[in-house]
């Protein structure tokens, strides 16, 4: 069985690498098409060859096990993905090659040639007397029949049948009736929605890297015509379902009318088979979380773990004053000064501010979806609009481990507020608590209720239970922190979402007009 599972690991290998090859230039695509062609026809002479060694009675009904493998490599080798750059001359003679095997199996003993089907040599419908002359000679009479005993779901499906018939005798089904009633279950779509939908639907686009993946989609870069680089969120929804389109669109569509020089763009939408997909404006250099957990690409900044008095009077023209706000520990994560989390956070209240005007709540800032426009670090984009938290048709991802879900819910449950943990309930104030999260952990270069020593799941159900008994994190005082500062993350953690002030309001705080 040498050969037999050498030819079944080649042909793993072959939709494994054709898979990469759908996703380059058509010269690549064209290649591959050809060279599994040739395999396919390598496979089926093993096939007449193994079948001449092999004993005839073996086999008498049922195909042989090891012909499995290649007959579904046959299926994958002849869809319209491969056979679309295979000129005509190439596949007719792999379909000569793959007639003669099919008649060398049913008939090993004759010389089977393959013969193209003419319009004349088609099979022709039986005449009425040949069909009753053959019905005759069916030894099969209806004394024989009896003898057969049916079973109880052959009986029951035979009851069915009869009261079936009788039924549509009686006329009760199989008529079509007009119907003045209007369902429900399907939602319309108003023609804005449509408008807007036909002007947002990304048609050509070319998928590149995957970007990062979460318990809900999948992030991957991607480029569109005419050669710009994007990216896009990849859900998970059931095929064809109605219902999530329309809701995605309800959400969606508001966010696309939005533009803020301090907000990811979100660019249009697609749909592929069993999943939905987000396009937006694309950031290549990288996030502040990627600075404040030390990645050494976006870090220029000195090695120093005190905080300079003279900070809040530095400039902000320059990518050197970006770079010495920024504190690299020796412990290898990073923090800010005061003066640069004020540049940063004055841009984040004007984006959140923004979407909160057209109600629109971010549910998920964090310091992970805050994007640098550009390399000098000087100005932010808010991204990732979490518009999609209740979707019931959302499905997680299927190759996700768990213990990497549970760290996904760890960088995330910290930030929420207490009215989203007790209550299930998250409203434009939750996302005030969640910026002043972020801003601790701007401030100290750590997520809010994080310890080193403790990473156990255990540790977090504690910190849901210490936020929901209205305990606020830890405020850093020995920081050398401004009273400006102080004062804007005690309104920040105000346990009564009614008490926080709004992002307008937080604009007019003198923490952010003294920037």
């Amino acid at each position: 069985h040498t050969e037999e599972r050498a030819f079944a690991f080649c042909m793993d290998i072959i939709r494994e690498t054709s898979y990469y090859a759908t996703q380059l230039e058509m010269n690549t695509l064209e290649n591959q098409a050809e060279r599994q062609l040739s395999f396919a026809n390598t496979w089926l002479k093993f096939v007449r060859k193994k079948k001449s060694t092999t004993i005839i009675s073996k086999y008498p009904t049922t195909l042989p096990m090891w012909l499995l493998p290649g007959i579904h490599f046959l299926r994958y080798v002849c869809s319209l993905h491969f056979t679309n750059y295979i000129n005509d001359e190439l596949f007719n003679t792999f379909y000569e090659n793959m007639q003669q095997t099919i008649n060398y199996l049913h008939n090993p003993n004759v010389n089977n040639e393959y013969k193209p089907l003419t319009p004349n040599a088609r099979p022709r419908k039986l005449s009425r007397s040949f069909q009753m002359s053959s019905s005759r000679k069916n030894p099969y009479n209806k004394l024989q029949k009896k003898k057969f005993k049916l079973t109880k779901i052959e009986e029951l499906e035979r009851m069915d049948r009869k009261i079936d018939r009788q039924r549509f005798k009686d006329g009760l089904i199989g008529k079509i009736k007009p119907s003045n009633e209007v369902s429900n279950k399907i939602p319309s779509i108003s023609k804005r929605m449509e408008q807007d939908l036909a002007c947002l639907k990304i048609r050509n686009f070319h998928k590149l890297n995957l970007l990062s993946r979460g318990q809900f989609a999948t992030t991957y870069k991607c480029t569109v015509e005419p050669n710009e680089v994007l990216c896009y969120k990849q859900y998970k929804i059931q095929h064809n379902d109605a219902a999530a389109i329309a809701k995605v669109l309800e959400q969606l569509v508001p966010l696309m009318h939005i533009g803020h020089e301090n907000l990811i763009k979100y660019r249009g939408i697609a749909l592929e088979h069993d999943h939905i997909l987000f396009f937006m404006e694309y950031c290549s250099h990288g996030t502040i979380a990627q600075i404040l957990f030390g990645t050494p690409s976006l870090l220029s900044s000195h090695v120093d773990i005190r905080r300079q008095s003279n900070s809040l009077v530095c400039s902000l023209n320059d990518t050197a004053s970006v770079d010495k706000g920024i504190i690299q520990t020796t412990a290898g994560f990073a923090f800010f000064e005061e003066f640069l989390v004020q540049h940063y956070l004055k841009q984040l209240l004007s984006a959140l501010s923004c979407l909160h005007e057209k109600e629109i709540i971010h549910r998920d800032i964090r310091n992970v979806n805050i994007f640098f426009k550009d390399a000098t670090k000087q100005s932010i984009k808010l991204g990732d609009v979490n518009f999609v938290y209740d979707f019931k048709f959302m499905k997680k991802q299927s190759s996700l481990l768990d213990m990497e879900a549970i760290a996904n819910i760890r960088e995330s449950i910290v930030f929420y507020a207490p009215e989203t943990i007790t209550q299930n309930e998250t409203t434009t104030k939750s996302d005030i608590w969640s910026l002043g999260c972020t801003l601790v952990h701007m401030l100290t270069g750590r997520i809010p209720w994080s310890n080193p020593s403790i990473a156990s799941s255990a540790y977090y159900w504690k910190v849901i239970n210490w936020v929901a008994n209205g305990i606020q994190p830890t405020i850093p005082t020995d920081l050398s922190l401004s009273n400006e500062c102080i004062n804007f993350l005690e309104q920040c953690f105000r346990n009564d979402p009614s008490l926080r002030p709004s992002s307008q309001e937080l604009l007019q705080h003198p923490f952010i007009k003294e920037n």
